[in-house]
């Protein structure tokens, strides 16, 4: 028991770690996009260097298209104080979520309970990404560049877990303890504020054993924060 708290504790930091050594989905990165600037939506492909934003609007007019570099310290058309973009895509998403807290509802008179078994499970869902681009002068009156990320996936998910199986939770049908193996399912929301990924999940677990008909909370819905690692 004191195995799984231990790992509970530490995953999140390692989920932490691993966003910040693979950032694609939190960084603007090299890509296609749809860009929106001044209330119009287009087409274009990002490019990004330490000190320049280089934008190349699509068209299938090639005499339409058209390159803007934005410097540093300069840009072609616009001064960069006034400069805003976003740039949005919407992807297929795979990550690898936990839910390190569930609340089980109150059962058979059994009072609402806060689960915190350690588990794992696959998620594949859509993500919508959305990067805001600006710049601000600094105090050497030069301009450095911001980008905010805000993303989000829905889709379900499916995986494996333990929970705590005792007399309370069997309406006295058992008389030992020990940690069961459930197989979890449901659907998810995923927030991703820059390095930041977690979200919401409603799901339902089923245990595997030979004690599942006796289980109180077998099938039973339970809402939970989840955790996440991007792994595409």
């Amino acid at each position: 028991m004191k195995s799984q708290n231990f790992l509970i504790f530490l995953l999140p930091f390692l989920v932490s770690c691993s966003a910040w050594k693979d950032p694609s989905k939190y960084r603007l990165s090299d890509g296609n996009y749809k860009l929106r600037q001044s209330q119009s939506v287009r087409e274009a492909y990002i490019k990004l260097n330490e000190d320049e934003v280089k934008i190349h609007y699509l068209s299938t007019d090639s005499t339409a298209s058209k390159i803007i570099t934005i410097l540093a310290t300069e840009t072609e058309e616009e001064s960069l104080e006034n400069f805003k973009a976003v740039c949005f895509k919407r992807t297929f998403d795979i990550d690898f979520v936990t839910v390190p807290f569930k609340l089980r509802p109150t059962k058979n008179d059994f009072p609402a309970q806060l689960s915190t078994n350690i588990n794992g499970s696959f998620f594949i869902g859509f993500r919508y990404d959305q990067y805001k681009i600006k710049y601000k002068n600094t105090l050497l009156n030069t301009h450095k560049r911001e980008i905010n990320h805000f993303g989000y996936s829905l889709g379900l998910f499916n995986g494996f877990g333990a929970t705590a199986m005792n007399p309370w939770v069997t309406n006295n049908k058992i008389n030992i303890e020990y940690d069961g193996v459930v197989y979890l399912k449901g659907v998810a929301l995923l927030l991703g504020i820059d390095n930041l990924n977690f979200g919401i999940a409603l799901g339902m677990d089923h245990l595997l054993d030979s004690n599942k008909s006796y289980w109180i909370y077998q099938g039973t819905p339970w809402v939970g924060i989840t955790l996440g690692l991007n792994l595409n």
